[in-house]
């Protein structure tokens, strides 16, 4: 019985380490593609001449 009580825990690590790892790379690209989409580009408006 300890053997499956072993193998069900590495499942269960595997199983919260795979969800971490999928909302860590939600939490970063989420952050990076709103502020490019609200930000003007610098490009849309003509220089100035002086």
């Amino acid at each position: 019985m300890a053997p499956d009580r072993y193998y069900l825990g590495k499942a269960r690590l595997f199983e919260v380490s795979m969800l971490t790892h999928g909302m860590a790379q939600e939490t970063a690209a989420a952050p990076a593609a709103a502020p490019a989409a609200e930000a003007p580009a610098a490009d849309d408006k003509p220089a100035k001449k002086g």
